[in-house]
């Protein structure tokens, strides 16, 4: 771990793409291999539970052989917990990012709604303080007010040049 900080001013869709991506990265971390099925590319939207049913057999003897010794998970209806000393850092870290954008979001849209002084509207897990589980000290996000909306310039490769 490093003192070095970083500032990233995205959108409240690019927030929940980065919510969602980590909540399916801590997900994996704990064993819950079927979740990476709800992000699966297709035409024709996917039988979900027939597609784990023919996964099952094999994913559980999979996290038998390789997964933590001594646990018995088989990723479908056992799977360790968040802060369990065997899900990998990366896990803990992605949810303590997936809950406190989830927090920020759901009280921005609570006040905007008219809803953050309403008790029974905001009796729910994303509106309480997140709780800390990774190693890295728990993100902090705040909303900031709109600004005109302008791009950098792109390099050939598709990156964006540094500012001066």
């Amino acid at each position: 771990m490093t003192n070095r900080r970083y500032t990233l001013t995205i959108t409240e869709a690019q927030a929940r793409v980065i919510r969602d991506a980590c909540e399916l990265l801590a997900r994996l971390g704990l064993g819950q291999w079927p979740e990476f099925l709800r992000h699966m590319p297709g035409q024709v939207p996917m039988e979900y539970h027939n597609a784990i049913d023919r996964l099952l057999p094999e994913m559980a003897h999979l996290l038998s052989e390789h997964g933590p010794q001594g646990t018995a998970i088989n990723g479908w209806n056992s799977h360790l917990g968040i802060g369990n000393r065997h899900v990998p850092e990366a896990a803990n870290v992605a949810f303590d990012l997936h809950a406190v954008i989830r927090h920020r979001l759901a009280w921005d849209r609570a006040k905007a709604e008219g809803k953050d002084k309403d008790r029974s509207h905001t009796m729910s897990v994303q509106y309480d303080t997140p709780m800390h589980y990774g190693k890295e000290p728990l993100a902090t996000m705040e909303r900031i007010a709109p600004t005109p909306t302008t791009q950098p310039a792109q390099t050939k490769a598709g990156f964006f040049t540094p500012e001066p």
